[in-house]
């Protein structure tokens, strides 16, 4: 069993082993407050949510950013995964709530289809998209 805890001083979360108390892994990469930790309901995938105003999904085997929700204007303070790992929710100070794929092609399949073009460089960032080939048919 391994436990994810959150370290308010550093910007971080860390993941723990239980049966030994040994920290496994730290998740960096927040600018603010860690407020929230969740694990995807198979075990692969730490969410975070922080006071920088964004949540990040995390592999929990490599700690590396899979993907950034940023469109909240105030701290995430709570993240859920739903049953199936697909979604998560996020809830932030702003006053809103926001559901998110957690796989990143089926919000870019749906992007595509209503934008009509190719991405910007800043929205392949945004969602970690880092060959150069076309994004968007």
């Amino acid at each position: 069993m391994k436990i994810c805890t959150y370290w308010e001083c550093d910007y971080t979360a860390k993941l723990w082993d239980a049966a030994t108390g040994e920290e496994v892994r730290t998740f960096n990469g927040h600018m603010d407050l860690v407020e929230s930790v969740a694990f995807s309901p198979d075990g692969k995938y730490v969410l975070t949510g922080s006071d920088d105003t964004t949540a990040k999904l995390w592999d929990a085997a490599t700690g590396a950013v899979v993907r950034n929700f940023l469109e909240h204007t105030d701290g995430v303070y709570g993240v859920a995964f739903s049953p199936d790992g697909k979604h998560v929710l996020t809830g932030s100070w702003d006053g809103t709530a926001k559901l998110w794929d957690t796989d990143y092609r089926d919000t870019i399949r749906w992007v595509c289809a209503h934008l009509l073009r190719d991405l910007t460089p800043g929205e392949r960032t945004q969602y970690l998209i880092t060959d150069i080939t076309a994004t968007c048919p």
